[in-house]
């Protein structure tokens, strides 16, 4: 009775959230295309517009990260966790929910006493005059729903511990002592957002370094920036992709150029990947959406189902390098540096990856003798080629509009979410608006799984600048060494280890700042040392055990990963080669945005 009664309650919440949230993200993408129209074409600004999509980003990242927690959808890392006994596993959600809930009451107490401050109730925002009150009142509202969540989950955890169990499955150092808890909870499997923001808080507290409240800010602060909206927009504007039939089409056009080399289809599904990579930006996107088409066309046609899996998996990681590219806006908003640097930096290997893994595909095709496509002619190129040209346009379009200085990443981000549309329901009469509803709820709830792990990150970042967290990692690489190409290859190595261990996101939020300051003091480009970060980061993504392209790959071919894991091999041994070439040449990553920089 009592089990049925939460489960009732977190459906309605639930349900609740998520059309709330689609609510803001339509709200927030008009009023970011608004700017964009008044501004370009009426000669308009709207500097107020930027203040209250802020706002609302703002508000969709900590509503949608209750829903996110409800759905058990936070990332998390659970290497060792998903080897205890059933019984432990137990124990171990009833710590997690409790240890969770009382961070959400603290989170509640002291945004509350933050709101009654007069001087936040009172003020208003410096240009669209909205009371500035309204930057925090998502907070306490989306941590109550996580408490009522908690305690629900407390209980049913405590009664299936009464439950008999059949399984037969087995100051510094206070400081030092803290950070070790960060890790632990990290790899207990508890969700990262809590991990960073409660053990910050905790650290913060225990050496009386921070106001609660100031805490509270931070956690708001770090959400407030609007070259960082441009992640849900791109989130939004890959998904419509996807739905819209658009994988598809790009697939077809691809077969008609490469269809007829060695390993036709395995060929087409690299080019393919790379045609999506200037839609999308995110590489999970790339599999779960083109992923299907190309393993199946594969499968049908008599190549191996790992090596098909093998090759989707791996291509997909060109999504994130070739832009635009999700984790390098994370990059750049968290670390200081230019998106669009960082941008056009990611042009060169991206091209080295295709160059790369079209290599591994023909060597291996020959090889095992996978059948050829017939070589098409003139007139099927030139029709598929219309099919898709609308597709093909919108990177080209995007990107453009963003090197020339008509549009911010951010507004080109939001402006590929209105071309999506206009592909999907005008031109190519795929998606309802039925369905775009159920695309704003799906994109506004999974954003919030990576934006509330940056507002927590504020808080943390407060620790490591308080402990001087920065100037200790430099002084560790300068003892060790003065030479750059050293140090390089060291960071190659430490992100290759939390790779295989922790996703790419949260990384790039604990990482970027401290090695953007270490690039700079051994004379390395900011933009180089960034994209050689995400660079390292997205082969992580084909790397045991939590590489989540690797584990989609798996799913969507419906096979082991121990199979796609043999098969993926030779592809990671090629693009670990581009990670050398391009952290030790950096004129592979420099010499486009140099260019630009230069005209």
């Amino acid at each position: 009775m009592i089990l049925s009664i939460i489960d009732k309650i977190n459906v309605m919440i639930l349900k609740v959230q998520q059309i709330f949230t689609a609510m803001l993200l339509t709200v927030m993408t008009a009023v970011v295309l608004l700017q964009i129209i008044l501004r370009y074409f009426l000669s308009f600004p709207t500097p107020w517009a930027e203040e209250i999509a802020r706002i609302l980003m703002i508000w969709i990242v900590l509503i949608g990260a209750a829903g996110m927690m409800i759905k058990g959808e936070h990332l998390c890392v659970d290497v060792f966790y998903r080897h205890f006994s059933v019984r432990m596993k137990k124990i171990i959600r009833v710590v997690y929910d409790a240890a969770i809930l009382i961070f959400v009451c603290f989170v509640i107490y002291f945004s509350c006493r933050l709101l009654a401050n007069p001087v936040i109730y009172k003020s208003h925002t410096p240009i669209a005059g909205l009371p500035l009150i309204l930057y925090y009142l998502g907070l306490p509202i989306s941590m109550t729903l996580m408490a009522i969540f908690e305690i629900g989950d407390i209980i049913q955890g405590m009664m299936d511990l009464c439950k008999p169990d059949r399984s037969k499955k087995g100051g510094e150092d206070m400081s030092v002592v803290l950070w070790l808890l960060l890790g632990i909870l990290m790899f207990a499997g508890f969700p990262i957002f809590f991990a960073m923001g409660g053990v910050s808080t905790l650290m913060l507290l225990v050496e009386g370094t921070a106001a609660p409240m100031s805490i509270i800010q931070k956690m708001v602060y770090a959400l407030d920036s609007f070259p960082l909206m441009a992640v849900p927009f791109f989130i939004l504007a890959g998904e419509i992709m996807n739905r819209s039939g658009v994988t598809e089409r790009i697939f077809s056009f691809a077969q008609t150029l490469v269809g007829h080399m060695h390993g036709g289809l395995g060929q087409v599904n690299v080019l393919a990947s790379a045609f999506m990579a200037g839609c999308s930006g995110s590489a999970v996107s790339d599999v779960a959406g083109l992923g299907k088409v190309e393993i199946k066309a594969m499968s049908d046609a008599g190549y191996d189902t790992p090596f098909a899996a093998a090759v989707t998996a791996a291509t997909a990681t060109i999504g994130p390098i070739i832009p635009p590219s999700i984790p390098m806006v994370m990059y750049g908003s968290i670390a200081g540096v230019s998106v669009v640097k960082l941008f056009l930096g990611g042009i060169g290997p991206g091209v080295l990856m295709i160059i790369a893994m079209m290599l591994i595909v023909y060597v291996v095709s020959k090889r095992r003798s996978y059948p050829r496509e017939e070589r098409s002619t003139l007139k099927q190129i030139l029709r598929s080629f219309i099919k898709s040209f609308p597709a093909i346009m919108m990177p080209v379009i995007l990107l453009m509009s963003i090197l020339s200085g008509i549009m911010t990443p951010t507004e080109g981000a939001c402006f590929a979410c209105l071309y999506a549309v206009f592909l999907g329901v005008v031109v190519y009469k795929t998606i309802t608006i039925r369905d775009l509803w159920d695309i704003l709820k799906t994109s506004s709830s999974f954003m919030s799984t990576t934006l509330i792990v940056i507002g927590m990150s504020g808080v943390l970042g407060l620790v490591l600048t308080q402990q001087q967290i920065p100037q200790k990692m430099l002084g560790l690489f300068l003892s060790v060494t003065s030479n750059k190409y050293v140090m390089l290859l060291l960071v190659n190595i430490l992100l290759i280890i939390l790779g295989c261990l922790i996703e790419a996101g949260p990384i790039i939020v604990i990482l970027a700042p401290l090695l953007a300051n270490v690039a700079i003091a051994y004379g390395v480009d900011p933009v180089h040392m960034g994209v050689v970060v995400v660079f390292n980061l997205m082969v992580s993504l084909c790397t045991p055990p939590v590489g989540m392209c690797l584990f989609l790959a798996a799913k969507v071919a419906d096979i082991s990963t121990v199979s796609l894991i043999k098969e993926v091999i030779p592809f990671l041994i090629i693009l670990f080669v581009v990670l050398i070439l391009i952290t030790y040449v950096p004129a592979t990553v420099t010499f486009i945005p140099g260019l630009f920089a230069a005209s």
